[in-house]
């Protein structure tokens, strides 16, 4: 049993031959914008567009509401776009540390939403986690949560909400990128060192950052995967028996293959290429893919204006440090 990517179709023929083609590839060709504001504008414009989609007869908005940048922006443009109520869900924890509701009540209380809160306790995560996994298909990192969000909003009487997933991944929401700027900045350099003095320094290296570092030595594959990586090879190696452990070489050849960066003119934009691999990547096979299953475990249909596709070929032609 296989995944079939994202814009992408399989054709089986009458003798079994599969083919699995792309029928969406954007270009990363930079547009001559005016100025930041321009594009800005245009930017605004089209997420406008993408909130504006219709819902079905007589149903309210309804959105997650973290008080984090993607959601309270979905959120501000529903209000926008929509005069009547608006539905808001804020999962919370016992943790004073994740608590985040303060930020989502200021949202909330600026935007006039009908707003909801749900605490998720320890107790209730014991309680609902034999059913959570059941719901999947594969494994996950952020399903859990997920689950429970959808859980509780669809017992409030949800049938469609959105959600902020693939903000981070298209706008450059945190830090991770300044780690793919590294890698396809020194890698060249690093892959003409022997692969087997990389491999010795893996395996004795002082520390997992060592130990990474080493996998630039003779590195041929897509400098990307460094980055994303728990675990080097070596520590790998010490963590699994010898009969468990994976083919790495077709294992990375398999996860390039899935993002399929063949035929794409990617420039010297490496935010843009880092971009498109944490899309088609970390989005790929998970965010995306758990909102859909998990919430239809639970009756519940997600929307993603952040991950709209017409809104990913035009954030695409932005410079990525404008991003």
């Amino acid at each position: 049993v296989r995944s079939l990517s994202p814009g992408s179709v399989m054709v089986v023929e009458p003798d079994g031959t599969q083919k699995v083609e792309r029928f969406w590839r954007p270009s990363f060709e930079l547009k001559d914008w005016k100025s930041r504001v321009e594009a800005e504008e245009v930017v605004t414009a089209k997420l406008e567009e993408t909130i504006a989609l219709p819902l079905g007869n007589g149903e309210v908005p309804c959105s997650f509401l973290s008080g984090g940048i993607d959601s309270s922006t979905i959120v501000a443009l529903l209000r926008r776009k929509h005069a009547g109520r608006i539905r808001t869900f804020c999962v919370i924890h016992e943790d004073p540390r994740t608590d985040e509701r303060k930020w989502a009540k200021i949202v909330a209380e600026r935007n006039e939403t009908d707003h909801t809160e749900f605490m998720l306790t320890d107790a209730m995560m014991r309680d609902g986690i034999a059913d959570a996994l059941a719901a999947y298909d594969q494994p996950s990192l952020d399903g859990l949560n997920v689950y429970f969000a959808s859980k509780f909003a669809a017992e409030a009487g949800a049938k469609v909400v959105h959600s902020g997933e693939g903000g981070d991944e298209l706008f450059v929401g945190y830090n991770q990128f300044a780690k793919p700027r590294m890698a396809y900045k020194w890698t060249p350099w690093f892959r003409w060192i022997p692969a087997f003095l990389g491999h010795a320094l893996s395996v004795y290296g002082g520390s997992e950052k060592v130990r990474k570092l080493a996998q630039m030595f003779g590195c041929r594959y897509d400098p990307y995967f460094l980055t994303r990586r728990q675990f080097s090879p070596a520590w790998i190696a010490r963590l699994l028996m010898r009969d468990m452990r994976p083919d790495l070489v077709k294992l990375y050849a398999d996860q390039m293959s899935a993002v399929d960066t063949a035929g794409i003119d990617f420039g010297a934009d490496v935010i843009n290429r880092s971009s498109w691999m944490e899309v088609r990547h970390d989005n790929l096979s998970m965010y995306m893919r758990d909102g859909f299953q998990l919430g239809e475990a639970v009756g519940l249909a997600g929307r993603y204006p952040l991950m709209d596709a017409s809104l990913a070929e035009l954030l695409f032609t932005i410079p990525g440090a404008w991003k």
